[in-house]
This record gives C-alpha cells, sequence and structure tokens, in this order.
C-alpha cells in the first residue's frame, strides 16, 4: 500500500510537470533534431515491437520534426524516466516482481490504444497505475494532439479519488469507532452474565456435592459398623483351632530367633491350652462317654495317662509296657460315631496329636503301640495319614516313605508295608488309574518288584490286588515281558525270605 501511494504521487508530480512544460514549449515552438531524451524514451519502450517502416509521428532522416511531435517527445522522456525509476524501486524494494507488465508482445491498433488510454485516464486506480504509467507511454507517442487534456483529466482523477479514499477512510474509522463501543458494552454485559450464571451454578452444585457427600458418609458408616459387627462376631467365632493357623502364618514373617521363639512360646502356650480343656472334658465323667459327649482326645488322655500311671507302678520291667494295650480300635469306633453325632471331621491322628505334642515321642509311641496286633492296622493309618495329605500319586508317597525311585530290594525296607497300604488304599479310592499305578511301579522299580508288592496286596487287600495284578498283566504284555519268567523270579525271592516255592499266580 505503500508503496502505490509514493507511485501515486510521484506519477502526480510527473504529470503536473509535464503539463507545465507542455504550456512552454507550445509558446516557443522550438524545432530541433531528435534529443537524447526521445532516444532515452524509445529505449525504455524497447520490449514493444512496432512493424517496419515509420509509425505514425516518425520522421525519415533530415525531416524536420513539429514542434507537436517534440513537446511529445519531452512527454515521453518524463514518463519513460518515471517508469524507469518505479521499476527500479520496484526491484529493489520487492524481490519478487522480476518485471513489470508487459504490453509489447503485439503491434496495438492506434484506435484500440487510443480508446483504452481515454477509459484508463478516466477510471485511473492506485492498482493499475503501474499498467497505466506504460500503457501512456505507449499511447501518448501516438497521440499529441490529446496530451494536454489527457495529463489534465488525469491530475482531476487523481485528485477526486484521493478526496474520495479520505471520506471513505474517515468514515471507515467513525464506524470502526462505533462498532469497537458496542463490541466492548456488549462483551462486558455477557460476561457479568456469565458470571453471575457460573456462581449460581456452582453454588447449587456446591450444595448438591455436599449434601450427597454427607448422605454417602453416613450410609457407609452405618454400613461399615455392621460390616465391622459381623466381623468382629464371626472373628471371635472362630478364634479356636484357626487361630493356631493364623499364628504360624504370622510367625513365618518374623525373623529366625523371633520365629524360634515363637514357636516354643506357642507350643508351650498350646500345651497349656489342651491339657486345661482335656481336664475340663475328664470332668464330665463316664455318663459324657456314654452320651458321646467327651471330645475323643480327651477320652483317649484318660486312656493314656492311665496306661503311662500303670507302667510307673510295675517296676520289675518284666511285662510289656501298658500302652500297648491300648485299644485303638475302641477309640477309633467312638471316634467316628462321635462325627456323626456332633458333624466333625477328627481322624486318629488329630486325636492323638492333642495330647501327644512332641514328634519323636508321638512317633515312639506310634511305635510301641504296633506291637499290639489289634493296633497295627490303625497305627498305619495314622502314619500314612500326612502321606495321602501330601502325596498326589504313588510315586510320591515312596520318596516320602524312604522308598526312591531305584531301590533294589523293595520288600526290605523298613516301610514296605506302609507303602504298599497306601498304595492299595489308594488304588481303591481311584479306581480309573489302576494303570498309571503299575506304570510306576513298573518304572520306579522294575517289573519283579512291582509284581512283588501287588502280591503283597492279597492278604488284606482282595479287591486292590485283583485290580492292580490285571493291569500289571496287560503292561507287561504291553513290554513284551514273559510272564512265566516272572513267575519264576517272584517264587525265587519267596524261596530266599523261606517262603512256599507255590505258585503265587
Amino acid at each position: 500500500m505503500r508503496l502505490h501511494t509514493f507511485t501515486l504521487v510521484v506519477f502526480t508530480a510527473v504529470l503536473a510537470h509535464s503539463a507545465t512544460f507542455w504550456k512552454t514549449s507550445n509558446s516557443t515552438k522550438t524545432e530541433g533534431a531528435p534529443s537524447a531524451s526521445l532516444r532515452s524514451s524509445d529505449a525504455c519502450c524497447d520490449d514493444v515491437p512496432v512493424e517496419q517502416g515509420l509509425g505514425p509521428h516518425e520522421t525519415t532522416a533530415g525531416e524536420e520534426r513539429t514542434p507537436e511531435l517534440h513537446i511529445l517527445s519531452k512527454i515521453n522522456e518524463e514518463v519513460a524516466h518515471f517508469v524507469e525509476l518505479v521499476y527500479a524501486h520496484e526491484c529493489k524494494t520487492m524481490p519478487a516482481v522480476e518485471h513489470l507488465p508487459v504490453y509489447g508482445q503485439r503491434v496495438f491498433d492506434e484506435n484500440a490504444v487510443k480508446y483504452s488510454i481515454r477509459f484508463n485516464v478516466g477510471h485511473m486506480t492506485p492498482t493499475k497505475l503501474l499498467e497505466n504509467a506504460k500503457l501512456l507511454t505507449i499511447g501518448l507517442r501516438m497521440m499529441p494532439e490529446d496530451g494536454p487534456g489527457l495529463i489534465a483529466k488525469a491530475r482531476q482523477s487523481f485528485l477526486a479519488h484521493q478526496v474520495i479514499i479520505g471520506v471513505e477512510a474517515h468514515q471507515f474509522l467513525a464506524y470502526q469507532a462505533e462498532l469497537t463501543a458496542d463490541t466492548h458494552n456488549n462483551l462486558l454485559g455477557r460476561q457479568a452474565e456469565l458470571t453471575a450464571k457460573a456462581d449460581q451454578f456452582f453454588l447449587a452444585h456446591q450444595a448438591k456435592t455436599t449434601a450427597e457427600a454427607g448422605q454417602l458418609f453416613l450410609a457407609h458408616q452405618a454400613k461399615m459398623t455392621e460390616e465391622a459387627y459381623k466381623f468382629v462376631l464371626a472373628h471371635e467365632a472362630k478364634m479356636t483351632a484357626e487361630a493356631r493357623q493364623y499364628f504360624l502364618a504370622y510367625q513365618a514373617e518374623m525373623t529366625a530367633d523371633a520365629r524360634q521363639y515363637f514357636l516354643v512360646d506357642l507350643a508351650e502356650m498350646t500345651a497349656k491350652a489342651d491339657q486345661i480343656y482335656l481336664a475340663q472334658q475328664a470332668e464330665l465323667g463316664e455318663e459324657a462317654i456314654l452320651r458321646y459327649e467327651m471330645d475323643p482326645s480327651a477320652y483317649f488322655n484318660i486312656m493314656f495317662q492311665k496306661a503311662k500311671a500303670d507302667a510307673l507302678k510295675r517296676a520289675d520291667g518284666r511285662n510289656r509296657s501298658p500302652i500297648t494295650s491300648l485299644d485303638l480300635g475302641s477309640l477309633d469306633k467312638y471316634m467316628q460315631k462321635y462325627n456323626t453325632i456332633h458333624g466333625c471331621d477328627l481322624t486318629l491322628r488329630k486325636v492323638m496329636s492333642r495330647c501327644i505334642c512332641d514328634d519323636a515321642e508321638f512317633a515312639s509311641i506310634l511305635s510301641i503301640m504296633s506291637l499290639n496286633q489289634k493296633n497295627k492296622k490303625y497305627v498305619a493309618t495314622v502314619r500314612l495319614e500326612p502321606i495321602f495329605a501330601d502325596s498326589k500319586t504313588v510315586g510320591e508317597a515312596a520318596v516320602k516313605l524312604g522308598i526312591p525311585p531305584g531301590t533294589t530290594e523293595v520288600l526290605d525296607n523298613k516301610n514296605v508295608d506302609l507303602f504298599v497300604r497306601f498304595t492299595a488304599i489308594f488304588a481303591r479310592e481311584h479306581a480309573g488309574q489302576h494303570s498309571v499305578i503299575v506304570k510306576q511301579l513298573t518304572d520306579m522299580f522294575g517289573g519283579r518288584q512291582a509284581a512283588l508288592l501287588v502280591y503283597k496286596m492279597n492278604w488284606k487287600w482282595k479287591a486292590s490286588y485283583a485290580a492292580l495284578k490285571e493291569a500289571l498283566y496287560k503292561y507287561l504284555e504291553e513290554k513284551g515281558t514273559t510272564l512265566d519268567m516272572l513267575r519264576d523270579e517272584i517264587m525265587r525271592a519267596r524261596e530266599k525270605r523261606g517262603g512256599s516255592p507255590r505258585k503265587i499266580w
């Protein structure tokens, strides 16, 4: 915009200067040869091709120029110089503009050029000024008679255009001021309205939130109180056997020294608590035993303490310990009846271990009790109870009983009877795993020793013996083992131990 304004001012000055020069030159009627300025004007318009020969206002060499043609050359000189200045300024300030609009790519028709000049001078605008300047340079060469009038008309048009622009600019400033004031007032009013609505919404939301939070807190408090009450009741109901498990889990997180101290202290507390409980149960008397109201542990404790007292009275030591005379069969019957009436799941091991807390003492007493043939199966049941709890396969039970895979003489192991008992009971309770059991026995100890272990079940575990024998036959046939050879090996093993050489299958 600044560049165009500058161009308008300069061009107006040039036109004014040219008009003055026109009047002065017209009075002098000077004659002469073509001047350097005319050559400069011609050089400026080199990009406008003309027809071969003379133009409408050119002369041949030696021909005199008219005063009008001389004046026109001066005008052309001024306009051409102005165009050169504008073009140089454009190139210096606006490097992106490579050239001015070129109108000399064709030969202009004289009448068309005249009409274009008249129209553009009458409707001259800042954006068309540079184009009009070059067009005027071409046209004025063709129309020397119209030059003064066109220049005056151009000045008037420019001045009128400037006045219109000034008035419109003034009106725009007034409109801008009015619009700014209205916008400011509207903005302040809208902002005040929005602030008031926001305050109302915030206060309402705050009140609602506070009320809901209060209700939620009260409901939560009531629920927590009710749940806490239920939890306390449930917790107090379980503070017996489960309390012992809780302490065992808790002590695992303590240090080694503290854990050892805790175990000793817990064992003493448990033993004292059991003694107090058993003493209280013993006070119930024989009537409680007849009604199956006495705890089986208390019933066994009465039997056990009486047997120990009898043992102290026998100082000669000629008879066996009275502990061997304890009848675990009667204890087992009492326990089963007690479980049925009271809905318990007590076992012989649980009942006896509550009275005998020390593991070494418990194992020793079991060994003494097993000397009584009537107690052997019950002692075996007590010993196998933890094995059943921890073992999911026959192989795991064998390892826990000290009979690892690869043992050459399984029958010589001290725990072989327990292992046979475990295998028989396991086969009875897992009827669908007979083939798996015989495969494990064969893989661990070989076909001959697996057959010997199965054969030992024939005396007390008839059903398990028959099922495992059939499964063993099928498995050995699949492996390609000769059954006659297996029988011979079993018979030789029996003869070695003093058994009868009779056929065992």
